[in-house]
């Protein structure tokens, strides 16, 4: 029998290199792709791109609530009227009245302090002490330098015509003066002044002798005070008149509304009587022609800038017409205009020439106060008379103003001379 196998021998050497083609089986198929590796490290920023275009605006957000209410405002102190003009205003006493002939004298009155830069509006008043309301021609404006149809910016000239006995040596006795105030654009910021108006009470004339009428205007609502002693006495207020009716048009025959009489800060006196070849005057028709005298004071103001809006900082008071004593408003507004040089008419009884003027663009139909005057070549206005009286006609954004020329103008002459009517109305 067969015994156990022997025991593995030992390996033998290796043998010679194989010379031969390889031996290598086919490809077998890919094996299952293996795990993800780890991530590598961030590569560098690229260059930015240019901006997109803009997008479209979103939705407006819901509004907030409102805020606080602030503390009223402060002003630099002015007044100036719906269209743009200043106040400006000064005096001149009779020292610098010039003689012409009996009964008629001139005064140059300089504005250039004022610094108008277009032609301004002049409103004059005369103040004395006695004799002044027979003075007939100082609401009658023209230009000393004798250009026509042109108001200078820097000077106005005023004649005063009266009795043969009004000669420069009285107005020097009964120490006359010429009040007036510029409205105009002005080049640079005019003084501040503080101003009041009102509309007096009609029916209230009294007779003064047999030929004139008087009564007492009383500014009290004005709230300014003469103070308690009479030697520290503050100037009165620059007070400045028109006479209005509104029956007929008789205030246009009446010479005095703008003659200023025992100027206080409380009031002063006007004295009215007719023109040349009307008559006499008497309270009568005086009341029943609801004679009223509209009036403006002008007082200065002290400078500053920390004024709060309204009087007297920058608009005029306006008290209730025929009630001195009681404010209607402390915002009231200014409006004035100068009328063109056409659209008179002769008067029907052949004395003087009128023109009818409207006011609705000044837009205050609530009340008001106006003023008015004549402006024209020289050589032809300062014979004229009445231009500071006006008729309110039915519609009450219409007046009257007659221009009272004794029968040497007519409608046609007062364009030719370039006549017109200066006018401001103050009001609400």
């Amino acid at each position: 029998p067969m015994g156990e196998p022997g025991k593995q021998g030992l390996m033998g050497p290796p043998g010679p290199p194989y010379q031969g083609e390889p031996l290598m089986g086919p490809q077998g198929p890919p094996g299952p792709a293996g795990p993800p590796g780890d991530p590598g490290d961030n590569g560098q920023p690229g260059d930015m791109g240019p901006r997109g275009e803009k997008g479209p605006n979103g939705a407006p957000g819901a509004e907030g609530p409102p805020g606080v209410a602030g503390k009223p405002g402060k002003s630099t102190c002015g007044l100036v009227s719906k269209t743009g003009q200043s106040v400006c205003c000064g005096q001149v006493d009779a020292s610098k009245f010039q003689s012409v002939s009996r009964g008629v004298s001139y005064v140059d009155v300089d504005t250039s302090h004022c610094k108008f830069s277009a032609q301004p509006m002049y409103f004059t008043s005369v103040y004395g002490a006695g004799n002044h309301y027979n003075f007939y021609s100082q609401s009658a404006i023209t230009n000393p330098n004798m250009d026509v149809d042109v108001m200078d910016k820097k000077s106005f000239r005023l004649y005063l015509r009266g009795y043969s006995s009004m000669s420069v040596s009285r107005a020097k006795q009964f120490k006359y003066s010429v009040k007036w105030c510029g409205m105009g654009p002005t080049e640079i910021l005019p003084p501040a002044y503080e101003m009041c108006c009102g509309v007096a009470k009609t029916k209230a004339w009294d007779n003064y002798g047999n030929h004139a009428v008087t009564m007492p205007i009383d500014t009290s609502g004005c709230g300014w005070s003469d103070g308690d002693n009479p030697s520290l006495r503050p100037p009165p207020p620059f007070y400045f008149a028109s006479l209005s009716d509104n029956a007929y048009g008789n205030s246009g025959h009446v010479r005095g509304p703008n003659s200023i009489y025992s100027p206080t800060s409380k009031g002063f006196r006007v004295y009215l009587k007719k023109l040349p070849g009307y008559g006499t005057l008497q309270r009568g028709s005086a009341n029943t022609q609801n004679f009223a005298i509209n009036w403006c004071a002008v007082k200065k103001l002290p400078p500053t800038n920390l004024g709060e809006a309204g009087f007297p900082c920058t608009a005029p008071r306006i008290l209730t017409p025929g009630d001195a004593k009681t404010v209607y408003t402390n915002n009231g507004q200014i409006c004035c205009d100068t009328t063109s040089a056409d659209g008179w008419k002769d008067t029907p009884n052949k004395v003087g020439v009128y023109r009818d003027i409207d006011i609705s663009r000044c837009k205050l139909d609530k009340t008001k106060v106006i003023v008015t005057d004549v402006r024209g070549d020289m050589g032809s206005i300062e014979h004229t008379g009445g231009a500071s009286s006006f008729q309110q006609l039915a519609d009450k954004n219409t007046i009257r103003v007659s221009v009272w020329t004794n029968n040497k103008y007519k409608f046609y002459q007062a364009s030719q001379y370039h006549w017109r009517v200066q006018w401001c109305v103050f009001g609400a």
